[in-house]
């Protein structure tokens, strides 16, 4: 598995690559503790999965449930309004699972203040 972060001012791009299968994703703002975000997964090979099943975990600490399903227009999946609580250990780290019909890949990610 090949992952990629880069941190431009308000975007943060992850690129996961596994077999055949590569999808890019897109936080469209910095993700913030209790303000709503877009998250945009954009599959980048064919065949693009119709649906997949995106879900937001701590490693440290069970938050609640923060399950998603999207379905693909024109290889893009969007989520919107991600809206993640604040952790009161004050850990920040969260994982985006990306699940696509049996396999699974994680992306960490920080929420900011």
């Amino acid at each position: 598995m090949r992952v990629f972060l880069l941190f431009p001012v308000l975007i943060l791009i992850a690129s996961l690559a596994w077999g055949a299968d590569k999808f890019e994703v897109k936080f469209l703002a910095a993700p913030k503790a209790m303000t709503p975000f877009n998250v945009e997964i954009k599959a980048l090979t064919a065949p693009v999965p119709q649906k997949i099943k995106i879900s937001f975990e701590m490693k440290a600490m069970y938050m609640g449930d923060f399950k998603f399903e999207a379905e693909a227009k024109d290889g893009v999946y969007l989520l919107q309004k991600v809206t993640l609580p604040r952790c009161m250990s004050g850990d920040k780290t969260w994982v985006l699972v990306i699940d696509y019909g049996g396999g699974k890949q994680e992306v960490n990610f920080e929420l900011n203040d």
